[in-house]
């Protein structure tokens, strides 16, 4: 009888941990909503001129707060970024201007969790840019960075 209480108590928390399990994915695969793909703009390094965060990004999406480049700057942009599926991430990341517009882009292709990834933006002309995070993969995508 004890053989038996064992097996069905296993059994029981092998199915409450499994349906735990699907709950957790179904929720992850869920269509993008408004707030579900959202720049943040806030200050992760104290010399960033400008920092987003952004979730579950299926297609793309554009910063809310801006940055400026004066003549002759080179832009550098760090970032970190993993997606929440099998494949791993290929993220654009686009200086646009106000307008959409795009100047400069760079294609980051990789998970980057454990270390950041920069990319080096030259010759872009004095104005006033957005960043431009764009999902080139199938699973959606998160990730972090800034502009100096």
């Amino acid at each position: 009888m004890s053989k038996i209480k064992s097996v069905l108590t296993v059994l029981a928390l092998f199915t409450a941990m499994t349906s735990v399990s699907m709950g957790a994915l179904a929720s992850e695969n869920r269509v993008n909503t408004s707030s579900d793909i959202n720049i943040q703009s806030g200050v992760i390094n104290q010399g960033a001129k400008m920092s987003f965060k952004y979730e579950k990004v299926t297609t793309e999406i554009t910063s809310e707060k801006s940055f400026s480049v004066s003549e002759g700057e080179k832009v550098y942009l760090t970032v970190v970024q993993w997606s929440g599926g099998w494949f791993a991430p290929k993220v654009k990341y686009a200086i646009v201007t106000n307008s959409g517009g795009e100047v400069k882009s760079e294609v980051v292709l990789g998970r980057y969790t454990d270390k950041n990834h920069t990319v080096t933006f030259s010759d872009v002309p004095p104005g006033t840019y957005y960043i431009k995070v764009i999902n080139q993969t199938m699973d959606p995508i998160y990730g972090n960075g800034y502009i100096e």
